[in-house]
C-alpha cells in the first residue's frame, strides 16, 4: 500500500455522499447548563431559550419498543441515525418528522482507520399508549 493510500478514507467519502443524497434535515435543540441563570422551584430554567440549529442526519432504523408496555411503563419509539463527528451530543433534542421530539440517549464514535468518520446515535421519544 502506497504512502497516504488509506483504505478507510473511502468510508468517509461514501458516508458524505449518502448524507448528501439521503440525509434528512432536522432541528437540533441544545441546552447549555452553564448559560442558565435562574431556575424555578422544580429546577426548570426561567427565562432561558435553548440554542437551535439545523443539522442533517442519516436515519438507519426506527422502531417501536413495546416491552415497556408489558412492564407497566410507556412505550418508546427508538430512532437510530448517523451524523458527522461532533454534530450531536447526549441529551440534545432533535425534532424529526411531524414535529416529534426525540431525546438523544447515546452517541457512539465509529473509528475507521484511526479517524472518527461517523457517529452512530440513538434517540427515544415516549409514545402515548
Amino acid at each position: 500500500m502506497a504512502l497516504g493510500d488509506n483504505r478507510f478514507s473511502a468510508a468517509g467519502v461514501d458516508f458524505a455522499t449518502l448524507l448528501a443524497q439521503h440525509g434528512i434535515q432536522v432541528t437540533l435543540t441544545r441546552t447549555i447548563q452553564a448559560q442558565i441563570a435562574s431556575r424555578d422551584i422544580f429546577g426548570d430554567p426561567v427565562g432561558y431559550t435553548p440554542t437551535t440549529s439545523q443539522v442533517t442526519i442519516l436515519v438507519s432504523e426506527q422502531n417501536l419498543q413495546e416491552m415497556e408496555i408489558e412492564a407497566g411503563g410507556k412505550p418508546k419509539e427508538s430512532l437510530m441515525f448517523m451524523t458527522p463527528p461532533g454534530t450531536i451530543m447526549e441529551n440534545d433534542e432533535i425534532t424529526y418528522t411531524n414535529g416529534h421530539v426525540y431525546k438523544v440517549q447515546s452517541v457512539t464514535q465509529v473509528p475507521l482507520g484511526g479517524t472518527n468518520a461517523v457517529e452512530v446515535c440513538e434517540a427515544w421519544r415516549e409514545v402515548a399508549p
